[in-house]
């Protein structure tokens, strides 16, 4: 959904409704000699957002226009569903559906990696940090001077 208001020549708004989709995938493994253990999860979401600017332009030929613009953008997509499978060298596997989390794990006293894990609860063992939903933030505003030609 659009919307375009020229309430004067020179002086425009624009809006619109926007629909957002993201998909977040990761791929850890970890090798020692000849085992190893994986961990590869994929995770999407949608949700709606909104564009907005206010912006004054000015014509300097038929077909060139100088404009400037203050524009902002609001998306916040959260609640990745999707699926972890965990492998290992020796043939085993395992499958858990859930939430994509984002958290520090330790791995000494001053030394942490976040990560990213799709789990079926919060993380809160050992090593865990910090956990939280993760999500992806679309949103800020930006300002843009230019010439806009038109054919």
């Amino acid at each position: 959904l659009f919307l375009s208001l020229y309430p004067t020549s020179h002086l425009y708004f624009r809006g619109s409704l926007d629909l957002y989709r993201a998909e977040v995938n990761y791929h850890y493994r970890l090798s020692t000699g000849e085992t190893w253990t994986s961990w590869t999860g994929e995770s999407s979401t949608h949700d709606l957002g909104f564009t907005f600017a206010l912006g004054w332009q000015f014509k300097l030929a038929p077909y060139l226009e100088f404009f400037s613009e203050i524009a902002g953008q609001y998306a916040r997509l959260d609640n990745f569903q999707g699926e972890n499978i965990y492998r290992e060298s020796s043939g085993f596997e395992s499958q858990e559906k859930g939430t994509l989390y984002l958290y520090q794990a330790q791995v000494t006293a001053q030394l942490a990696h976040p990560l990213l894990f799709i789990r079926e609860k919060k993380p809160t063992e050992a090593g865990v940090a910090e956990a939280r939903i993760a999500y992806l933030s679309l949103s800020g505003v930006a300002v843009r001077l230019g010439l806009r030609f038109r054919f």
